[in-house]
């Protein structure tokens, strides 16, 4: 979800210019699911297939950002031993893909690499997480009378932040008649799960894929661990911010896929659960072939690029400004199951470890960012309302 950029500069007033911004890079997010649930069990730019011009690229290049510590791998497999980090992935701890040119032996299997990704996920256990809050919705709200809890985990470092939220199929509504349904949040989280953000989040101006895997492959390898519908790409979304601060850029990995091991009828075990696994990508570090077709500046000082022909009036507007990259890892699962009266509930879990980079102070983004993924809830109500009056959606 959005909340990362938000987070950086919403509801934050003042601070000084980030006139250092532009050489900072990096920064991670990681969420995670309900405890409820069992721990195992404005217009986007698809450019993959061209790619938006990069214009005069003739500026000073920043310097060389200080390395970070070797992340731990399995030397068999080139894979990490945990990805859920805020240490973005380089190129050769991607798997191999026709755009990264010829050293298919230097990249790790997608099999494996899939296999572990949502493996780390399936595991992480919100359920011993503090609970920090609780919201409702109030009745003029689209998402009315939903119940969301709020929990934080920030031990070994790491600053995890999280929400639950209850939808039971025969209450409350989305648009004055019908009840948002298991299958209408897996249409809006996991299909097209980047450009539906886009369109429902009011602060994302634009995202750009670079780069996106055979699907046919990826349904066949995800069968094999018990995964339908699984599709990987890399995207780029653009946050705006309000002054002084300099927009952000969030280059990600993600993995999504329709969940095929679960046990029908098994008390406790969802009927269906889709899985969404967002991580960060060097885009620096990327082949030219892909990072060119992003919708800034790479390498250099990242500076918001776009054909104006193209472009939204809110595009027009970023045209030339600044950019600073920023970090986040975030996991999304979304479970239907059947309670013991028979009535259906999907549970919507988003767990998230962020940095929005710049000079905003992580104590301020910590602050921010547990109220900011709240608010996705309703944004996702309010699109499903939409969708279902133009018709596309139940």
């Amino acid at each position: 979800m959005d909340a990362h950029g938000r987070a950086g500069g919403g509801g934050v007033g003042g601070g000084g210019a980030e006139s250092g911004e532009t050489k900072t890079k990096g920064a991670d997010v990681s969420p995670s699911r309900s405890g409820s649930l069992p721990a195992d069990t404005k217009e986007s730019g698809r450019d993959s297939k061209g790619g938006g011009s990069q214009g005069d690229q003739s500026v000073s290049q920043e310097p060389a950002p200080a390395p970070m510590p070797p992340t731990p791998t399995d030397s068999a497999a080139g894979l990490r031993k945990r990805y859920l980090q805020l240490k973005p992935l380089g190129p050769y701890e991607l798997p191999f893909h026709t755009d990264f040119g010829s050293e298919a032996n230097r990249h790790p299997d997608l099999l494996p690499f899939i296999k572990r990704i949502f493996n780390e996920a399936k595991s992480l256990d919100i359920s011993s997480w503090r609970k920090s809050s609780s919201h409702t919705f109030g009745p003029k709200s689209a998402a009315k009378g939903i119940k969301v809890d709020q929990l934080a985990s920030l031990d070994g470092g790491e600053a995890w932040f999280a929400r639950h939220s209850r939808h039971p199929e025969d209450e409350g509504t989305a648009d004055g008649t019908k009840t948002i349904t298991w299958k209408n949040f897996d249409q809006v989280l996991r299909q097209d799960h980047s450009t539906n953000e886009a369109e429902y989040t009011p602060n994302v101006y634009d995202c750009t894929e670079l780069l996106r895997w055979n699907e046919k492959e990826l349904k066949e390898i995800g069968k094999k661990i018990g995964f339908n519908e699984t599709a990987m790409w890399i995207i780029n979304m653009y946050h705006g911010i309000p002054w002084p601060l300099n927009d952000r850029v969030f280059s990600v990995l993600v993995l999504v896929g329709v969940r095929a091991d679960l046990v029908a009828g098994e008390q406790g075990v969802p009927t269906d659960e889709s899985i969404v696994v967002q991580l960060p990508v060097d885009v620096v570090q990327l082949p030219d072939i892909i990072k060119n077709r992003s919708h800034h500046r790479v390498p250099g000082t990242p500076t918001y690029l776009r054909d104006s022909s193209l472009a939204s009036d809110k595009q027009k507007e970023k045209i030339g400004k600044k950019l600073v990259y920023g970090q986040y890892v975030s996991v999304e699962r979304v479970a239907r199951e059947i309670e013991t009266d028979g009535k259906a509930v999907t549970h919507w879990t988003m767990a998230t470890w962020s940095d929005a980079k710049g000079v905003l102070p992580g104590f301020v983004q910590k602050k921010a960012l547990p109220g900011e993924i709240v608010k996705d809830i309703e944004y996702v109500y309010d699109f499903v309302g939409t969708k279902r009056r133009e018709g596309r959606f139940d």
